[in-house]
């Protein structure tokens, strides 16, 4: 049965206003150029004086076939600018937004005023250029951030600055989307700020795409606002509950958008349902296993794709962590347990899973087909920076893949190792090219401003581990990449996609396909720090196979598919598109859901 338009949702006036800003930013379907290897000399650093870590960047593959069935790594750079503690990709221009913190002089790269930079931006188009520093005004440390539906990302919260200046702790900054040759950098405006300080805060848009709510983060980790303030009720700072329950684990608690308005909370291993408009809660069952998996014990959270198919259910995935103790030693071990939730059923159960690797501070990412990367993270410690004999140590080198819709026992897959560490402040982010991005790490001073290369300068003594600051950037390609199906491509696609409405696909693809196996997606990649990806989400659109048609001229492939049903499975905003040939992803054009 073809696909029927039915009448287009009515936004808010609140919604309508902000697209409109919105339609000044200049959107254009940009086909994803793969990203070029570095051309950065490879240094294979000194040894450890501790004998502790020794990484072999020299090693680094440089190979760009990504032929490989486990996964293929590769050198994007050994030269961010600043060894990233948040990860962002600006809409439409790719270019990836690098946060550090100001309180301390360990970067490579000054901002345009000529000052020590925080934060860098890097064309991923062109990295060859090298990253640029960005005026960040204030101190991000550890903040958290939303993208607005017109590209604005909103960055949150902070610490101190290097003068002790507590300003930055209520700060809300912006950064508008521009090239990497451009001149944008981080503004606020006068009297804009938070109603609390907070420092490891975590934030997510609401459905109107026009107000983000921002929780948790010391020393008012109890609360949350919102932020703009658009109605009276905004400009007072509410109690959360479950954070309350959650101490002594309350920060960078887990946030996601329901179907139902209503958002997943989580910290500690206490879980709730949340309508921050109403103050509604609901408990749920607590996660089992009495194991912490929110900040300094930190896991990872996942929502997993949602579909027609599975009528949109929200099911959660969470994973890691490690068990609280008040004198935490050198071998605190991680966890290895994950947990399954549908939080909207009636009778809604923790149904849990094994990881091939306990790990703290893991990265859970989406991959451009609808499966779970659980990435980085090590198997001792926990997380914090220069927390003495508990600091983050045994890295986890093998990403392990995860397939939501597999029988249990065969969900899990490890893949090719990386060779560098990915510990406390590590990242990972899916790009536009459908491989992700593994970069920063830096739990310990010792290192400071000495560079990619520092291993123990300032170091004493066994228990100084002192994996370094780091600045390599690097690329794996998973296993979809190496198959031997080619990449389906996106010839033409629109700028914007209503909800529920149709729009036409063109694609090239193989001509000989079943016709189940060309699907299209959405994703959000979100914002990236501390094991929390705020906003990612995937969503599997509904494609209409009766208007399957292969264009011979051209070896194109034309194909009707119907937008997100609604702002609270997808909320407005830019999202990567991908089509797809039996499960193999194409690079991603951006589109705007509106």
């Amino acid at each position: 049965m073809a696909l029927r338009d039915p009448q287009s949702p009515s936004p808010s006036l609140k919604t309508a206003l902000l697209l409109l800003i919105a339609s000044f930013f200049p959107f254009s379907s940009l086909a994803i150029s793969p990203i070029p290897p570095s051309t950065d000399t490879l240094v294979s650093p000194s040894i450890n004086p501790a004998g502790a870590y020794d990484p072999d960047r020299s090693g680094v593959s440089t190979d760009y076939s990504c032929k490989n069935p486990n996964g293929t790594w590769s050198l994007v750079t050994i030269s961010s600018g600043v060894s990233g503690i948040h990860w962002a990709i600006n809409p439409v221009v790719n270019t990836l937004v690098l946060i550090d913190r100001s309180d301390r002089d360990d970067s490579y790269v000054k901002d345009r005023n000529g000052n020590q930079a925080s934060a860098s931006m890097l064309d991923l188009a062109n990295v060859t250029a090298g990253p640029r520093g960005l005026d960040i005004i204030d101190n991000a440390f550890c903040s958290a951030g939303q993208f607005w539906p017109n590209g604005t990302l909103v960055n949150t919260g902070g610490f101190n600055t290097a003068d002790g200046n507590a300003a930055a702790f209520s700060g809300v900054r912006f950064l508008d989307p521009c090239p990497g040759n451009g001149d944008c950098d981080f503004y606020n405006y006068p009297g804009v700020t938070l109603l609390a300080k907070r420092w490891y805060p975590s934030a997510h848009l609401m459905p109107d795409g026009v107000r983000i709510v921002v929780i948790g983060g010391a020393p008012s980790s109890p609360t949350y606002e919102i932020v703009p303030r658009t109605a009276p009720a905004d400009a007072q700072l509410r109690t959360l509950p479950v954070l309350v329950r959650a101490y002594p684990a309350p920060l960078y608690p887990f946030l996601h958008l329901l179907p139902n308005g209503y958002f997943f909370v989580m910290a500690n291993y206490y879980a709730v349902l949340y309508n921050f408009d109403t103050g509604d809660e609901i408990l749920l069952p607590d996660m089992p296993g009495n194991i912490t998996r929110s900040y300094p014990y930190t896991g990872t959270s996942v929502l997993l794709p949602m579909s027609l198919e599975n009528n949109y259910t929200a099911e959660i995935l969470v994973c890691g962590g490690s068990k609280f103790n008040p004198n935490p030693g050198r071998d605190l071990p991680a966890d290895d347990s994950c947990g399954r939730i549908r939080p909207l059923d009636p009778n809604p159960k923790w149904v849990m899973e094994t990881m091939p690797d306990a790990r703290i501070v893991p990265d859970g990412i989406i991959t451009a087909n609808g499966q779970i990367m659980i990435i980085n993270g090590g198997r001792k410690g926990r997380a914090g920076l220069n927390t003495g004999p508990s600091n983050i140590h045994d890295p986890v080198f093998t990403p392990a893949l995860y397939h939501p819709g597999a029988p249990p026992a065969a969900r899990w897959k490890n893949l090719a190792p990386e060779r560098l560490a990915r510990l406390y402040h590590g990242l990972a982010i899916l790009g536009p090219d459908s491989c992700l991005l593994t970069g920063g790490s830096n739990p310990y001073d010792c290192c400071v401003g000495c560079g990619p290369q520092c291993f123990g300068a300032n170091c004493t003594g066994a228990d100084d581990l002192c994996y370094p600051n780091e600045f390599t950037i690097n690329k794996f390609c998973p296993p979809y990449v190496s198959s031997a199906i080619p990449q389906p491509r996106i010839v033409a696609a629109p700028a914007t996609i209503g909800y529920g409405l149709t729009f036409v696909l063109t694609l090239t693809i193989r001509t000989n396909l079943t016709v189940p196996a060309v699907r299209a997606a959405i994703m959000n990649p979100g914002f990236g720090t501390h094991s929390q990806h705020m906003g990612q989400r995937f969503v599997w659109l509904e494609v209409d196979y009766t208007t399957l048609n292969y264009t011979s001229a051209t070896g194109g492939v034309t194909v009707a598919v119907r937008g997100p049903p609604g702002n609270t499975i997808a909320p407005p905003g830019y999202y990567y598109l991908f089509c797809h040939d039996s499960n193999i992803p194409s690079n991603a054009t951006w589109v705007q859901v509106m």
